[in-house]
């Protein structure tokens, strides 16, 4: 990422009536008033900037040091607003913001400056930032992520491109984690299930054998299929029952064969969540999750790297196993799995 530091102006020996020359000659697209109302980030920041080292022409009677703060603090600002961060670390260095002490309607906090900053260089901190402050009470509004989604608009590209890999990555994310939910199983009912089950399929086998049998005679051919259809329903409802036992379906869910990178590795076991784990809240936590892969990963996906058909599944599969394995039974959010795993844990 390129580093925007100011331009050195205060290291340039020149002459004042060098300025005069060169406000006199650059013509009237770099006149100060033109500079002013072409209100662009970058026009507003060069005017801010000449202003303060006093090479910007003003009002004679204006041209005081503090008028000229004042005057260079109102444009640069004006250009940090429109997320221009060259404006914003200029305001950082010379310490243009509010003091607690002073009276403002709309004060400019240092806070304000540096959040402008870390929205254009490290947008994904502001995700962190948000879930260390909510984790206590585990939970987040859609008005909070609406408002966190809109970092997207501000990242270099197509906004509409980021928005759809989030979408499918919140959509991916919240599918795998909610049938990571444990299932609870009660004694009576799933045992008689599972009679009820074999029941039918040993009937199926049974018929499946007499209608096989009979099929041997030249009469009754067409028991042949009958039986073996039979014999095949009898096979997959055993298969089905045992598959769909919740205690196989914990084990099934809860075991991983690839590790973070995506390679084969041996077995090991990721926690599951509680059944009493809503989906709604599972949605929630997905949103903020794949939300911070994305800021985080924006140059990645910006040159189009890591869109392979495999890639996001794979992308997914990686964030369900950090977020499960980051989880405790006392986290009430899901998403604090930012703010346990390291930054390079959600490289893609």
């Amino acid at each position: 990422m390129p580093l925007y530091d100011p331009v050195p102006f205060e290291n340039v020996q020149v002459q004042g009536t060098d300025w005069e020359d060169f406000w006199f000659g650059a013509g009237e697209k770099l006149q100060a008033q033109a500079l002013e109302e072409q209100n662009n980030p970058f026009s507003l920041y060069f005017l801010g900037v000449f202003t303060f080292y006093g090479y910007a022409p003003l009002i004679r009677d204006a041209d005081t040091e503090q008028n000229r703060r004042a005057e260079a603090r109102r444009l640069l600002n004006e250009a940090s607003e429109k997320h221009y961060v060259r404006a914003t670390r200029f305001m950082l260095k010379e310490e243009f913001w509010d003091t607690p002490e002073g009276w403002n309607e709309h004060p400019i906090t240092k806070s304000i400056l540096e959040t402008r900053e870390l929205e254009i260089l490290e947008p994904h901190s502001l995700i962190f930032q948000h879930i260390k402050i909510n984790e206590t009470n585990g939970s987040t509004s859609y008005k909070d992520i609406n408002t966190l989604k809109k970092l997207l608009d501000l990242l270099p590209g197509e906004p509409e491109q980021y928005n759809q890999i989030l979408s499918l990555w919140v959509k991916g994310l919240t599918y795998r984690l909610t049938s990571s939910k444990h299932r609870d199983s009660i004694s009576l009912p799933a045992t008689l299930l599972l009679s009820s089950t074999f029941a039918s399929s040993l009937v199926l086998g049974a018929n499946c054998i007499s209608n096989l049998d009979k099929g041997n005679s030249n009469k009754e051919p067409y028991n042949v299929t009958i039986g073996v259809t039979q014999g095949i329903a009898s096979v997959t409802g055993i298969v089905a029952a045992i598959a769909n036992a919740p205690t196989i379906l914990n084990l099934w869910y809860s075991s991983a064969y690839k590790s973070l990178d995506g390679q084969w590795t041996w077995p090991y076991k990721v926690t599951l969540l509680p059944s009493f784990y809503s989906n709604e809240e599972i949605a929630k936590q997905s949103s903020l999750i794949a939300l911070y892969g994305v800021l985080y990963n924006k140059e990645k996906l910006l040159e189009g790297e890591a869109l392979g058909s495999s890639a996001p599944k794979h992308y997914i599969e990686k964030l369900r196993k950090l977020a499960l394995s980051s989880y405790q039974d006392y986290d009430q959010a899901l998403s604090t799995v930012i703010t346990k795993k390291e930054e390079k844990d959600f490289t893609i």
